[in-house]
């Protein structure tokens, strides 16, 4: 039949860390294309952090043309510990933060959040923490902006006439 593809192949985690085996800034994107649009080239350049699909294959990363990009995929056998490891440190600090959150009523925790008790596999984990929302690109973004900048200075204008 052939390899069937795994959803987590297509996860990409990131963490923003001298050392790979140690979680700095940690964060996860459904797709390659999500996670590099976050991504500068610098980061890269001056190897900021590490990249692995949540599968545990590491994405070593390169710039062509000022965007990131997949140089090549590499087999790590320590890398689902490694993400897993990034996942949990990620999950702890999603849970202080639902735990500040609940203290002034902005978060309602599980009985489980209350305990303190994580997922244990990175599907879990991912579950948990969540996927962040990337906003589509709007091009009439710019010229909606300007719009509103022209009828703001306009209803000014005939405000300061009618005064």
């Amino acid at each position: 039949m052939g390899d069937t593809l795994n959803w987590l192949d297509e996860v990409v985690v990131l963490n923003e860390s001298r050392d790979e085996n140690v979680p700095g800034d940690v964060s996860i994107y459904r797709s390659e294309g999500e996670a590099f649009s976050k991504i500068e080239d610098w980061w890269i350049e001056n190897g900021e952090g590490f990249a692995f699909t949540a599968t545990g294959v590491r994405l070593v990363l390169g710039v062509d043309g000022g965007v990131a990009t997949v140089i090549c995929r590499e087999q790590c056998a320590d890398g689902q510990a490694i993400v897993l490891n990034w996942l949990q440190a990620l999950a702890q600090t999603t849970l202080a933060a639902r735990n500040r959150a609940a203290q002034g009523q902005g978060a309602i925790l599980s009985q489980a959040e209350e305990d303190g008790a994580l997922p244990t596999s990175v599907e879990g984990l991912i579950g948990y923490i969540g996927f962040p929302w990337v906003a589509p690109r709007n091009r009439f973004m710019p010229g909606c902006t300007v719009l509103s900048a022209l009828i703001a200075l306009f209803a000014a204008v005939v405000l300061v006439k009618l005064l």
